[in-house]
């Protein structure tokens, strides 16, 4: 997407902000392959969660518009909605997932049945490591600018490329690359210091 299209769409939510039906269904169709495409990343590939996350994405799109004031690009904010729609949905569903352990013998009574299973998870020790490791990285992420932050989580906390990251963003892609290499050496540097090995 060039900067003119880029424009173009904060230029139409804004227009859509000030009550513009017309302009809102423009927006729609001029975002609807991005904003699916996210949704069927979010839902782990589920085409038909995929379309029930995207309409819940322009509903609450819809109910935002009017707080969109264009000082970020449209595409930074519509992001934004996306997380808070996908968490939304992650949220809601996990509540609604049940996990049944009571197995049923071959006569259909249900009782206890015992089995021998490996245990594959990790040790206490191993857990707290790794946890330690998630605190240590997410505490450096959070002293990163808000634009490499952003940009770090869109890459490698959700999988997205580097062109899918600048239509995000309304980004150039030699910017994108620009920020990630930046932030990357901020990490990295920061989570030498705190390891010691500076």
């Amino acid at each position: 997407m060039d900067e003119r299209e880029r424009d173009k769409l904060t230029s139409l939510a804004l227009e859509a902000a000030g009550g513009s039906e017309s302009a809102f269904e423009e927006l729609l169709t001029k975002t609807e392959r991005t904003v699916y495409n996210m949704a069927l990343r979010a839902t782990g590939g589920d085409e038909h969660d995929a379309a029930d996350l995207s309409q819940e994405i322009y509903i609450k799109l819809w109910r935002s518009l009017p707080s969109f004031r264009g000082d970020s690009s449209f595409g930074t904010w519509l992001f934004r909605i996306v997380q808070n729609a996908s968490a939304d949905r992650a949220r809601k569903l996990a509540k609604e997932r049940t996990v049944s352990l009571t197995l049923e013998s071959d006569d259909g009574e249900e009782g206890r049945e015992e089995t021998d299973v490996v245990d594959l998870s990790p040790t206490p020790e191993e857990r707290t490591l790794e946890n330690e490791r998630k605190e240590d990285v997410l505490r450096a992420l959070n002293t990163l600018s808000d634009k490499h932050r952003e940009i770090v989580m869109l890459r490698y906390m959700d999988g997205y490329s580097v062109n899918e990251i600048a239509d995000i963003l309304s980004l150039d892609e030699g910017t994108v690359k620009s920020r990630l290499f930046r932030a990357r050496e901020k990490l990295k540097i920061i989570l030498e210091k705190w390891n010691g090995f500076d």
